[in-house]
């Protein structure tokens, strides 16, 4: 061998020879240092901005006790997006070099798609259109969902960590349906939801008019309905509406509008009795009773308004009475009475007979000006044992009611005569019937006023000389109402 390649090959065993020494003799400064080449397994971790407070500890699955972690340097908390960690273990005497990944999200809402079913934690719960799927979330107990657009307040457990966070239900999907054409009689309002069918959508649909129809001009014309949902999402449908015939002028007729009675701070069921027909077959009802304060003794105003589809409109008006007296003074009197005359077992013609007679022989007839309502006239009627026919009239009422028979009708002579009279109708389920306990003068024939049918009453009045005592009008019966003849 040729010295020259004898000296480069003797170079080459001295290098790897050293090369092996020096490794040797870094595996014996590692050990005499405490470090080991055991390694522990790394977790990776994810928070949120500026509320993290993940420690170093929380990166190492299984730590031994006694076992410490540092980190080499602190994680930067406002900052997001992933930042590595750098971590020492001291186990004993070893020590050992560890590295995991943290994530910091800019999370401060979560906000839903309504109509997405959120459970546990769905990919419809974005952020920043960002999804969160993968993330290990969850709700922290259960979430009332808003049906609505709106928010809650809501606690999440983020990687182990609790939260707590704005959720936002929103609705960004127009509504769906389907259009349909109308055929209807000229003059006749047709309300933009007859033309839609079938709506789809996770809140509210309020369905309107781009522009309404002229209802009046006969023949086809072009309709535009606008869909709109709570979450202010649009959606246009067209349609057509085919107008003929003869225009409607008849109003609608109201039934029942009643004088009404009620105590101090009592309470008012302005539409019980009251019905609507017209020739349409629909009519709307609308009672406005604005002017009504049952805190104030007084008379007060309630109109009731009917308007059917072709827009004739029809008004009528009862007078509210407030009495000074609540219904629990006048109550106490009345059920003492009735507790004294209504048996176990009574029928409803046995407690309205017996009402009639009791007041019939305990009320002296005194003539008064005074006509304050109901309440006040049974009022007066129980406390002082004496009144006119308007006080007869309140306290069978009141009386009646007080037992539970309701088929009870306000009956007035008709205005224009010198006097005025006022008694019931009643109807026990034989037919309206005329009831009037109060007691006549010694001029007219006999006369009971129980239960009496129309003939009895029109044939006492005549033979007695005074047509006019039971003239009324006839819009004071009920709809559809017929007096026993």
């Amino acid at each position: 061998m040729r010295p020259a390649k004898r000296m480069q090959k003797n170079r080459g065993m001295l290098f790897s020879a050293c090369a092996a020494l020096a490794v040797l003799l870094g595996v014996i400064l590692y050990q005499s240092l405490g470090w080991s080449s055991r390694a522990f397994e790394t977790r990776d971790r994810y928070g949120v901005v500026d509320r993290c407070a993940l420690r170093a500890e929380d990166f190492i699955e299984d730590l031994p006790a006694g076992a410490t972690v540092a980190m080499a340097w602190h994680y930067n908390p406002s900052k997001p997006g992933r930042q590595t960690i750098r971590l020492t273990v001291q186990n004993g005497k070893r020590k050992t070099r560890h590295s995991a990944t943290l994530r910091l999200l800019r999370l401060r809402s979560l906000r839903y798609e309504l109509g997405a079913v959120p459970d546990p934690f769905p990919p419809a719960l974005v952020f920043n259109e960002r999804n969160l799927e993968g993330i290990p979330m969850a709700f922290r107990g259960p979430v009332a969902f808003p049906a609505s657009p709106g928010s809650v307040e809501v606690m999440v457990i983020l990687d182990g960590q609790e939260l707590l966070l704005t959720l936002y239900a929103q609705d960004t999907t127009p509504p769906r349906a389907d259009s349909v054409n109308v055929e209807s009689n000229l003059g006749v309002y047709v309300p933009p939801e007859a033309f839609v069918r079938n709506i789809a959508d996770a809140t509210q649909v309020t369905v309107r008019y781009a522009q309404e129809p002229d209802f009046t001009r006969a023949g086809r014309q072009n309709v535009v309905i606008e869909l709109e949902d709570e979450g202010g999402n649009k959606t246009t449908l067209r349609a057509r509406l085919k107008l003929e015939g003869v225009p409607d002028t008849e109003p609608p007729v109201i039934h029942g509008v009643q004088d009404i009675h009620v105590g101090l701070r009592g309470t008012v069921a302005y539409r019980k009795g009251v019905t609507v027909t017209d020739n349409s077959g629909t009519a709307e009802l609308e009672v406005d009773s604005s002017r009504v304060d049952t805190g104030a003794p007084g008379e007060y105003t309630v109109t009731y308004t009917a308007t059917d589809p072709s827009g004739n409109v029809t008004t009528a008006t009862a007078t509210v009475y407030v009495s000074s007296i609540t219904e629990a003074e006048v109550a106490e009197k009345a059920d003492k009475v009735l507790e004294s005359i209504i048996e176990p077992g009574m029928t409803d013609k046995e407690k309205a007979f017996a009402i009639h007679q009791w007041v019939k022989r305990h009320i002296a007839y005194l003539n008064s000006d005074e006509k304050n309502g109901i309440i006040e006239g049974a009022y007066h009627g129980l406390a002082t044992h004496r009144g006119d026919c308007y006080t007869y009239y309140a306290l069978t009422k009141y009386l009646l009611l007080r037992v539970g028979i309701e088929s009870v009708v306000d009956m007035q002579r008709e205005p224009g005569h010198r006097e005025s009279h006022y008694w019931l109708l009643v109807d026990l389920g034989e037919g309206w019937h005329h009831y009037d306990a109060t007691p006549m003068l010694q001029t007219a024939p006999p006369h009971d006023g129980f239960m009496m049918t129309e003939s009895e009453a029109q044939e006492f009045v005549r033979d007695w000389g005074h047509p006019e005592y039971y003239l009324y009008r006839q819009e004071l019966i009920p709809e559809g109402a017929v007096i026993a003849p």
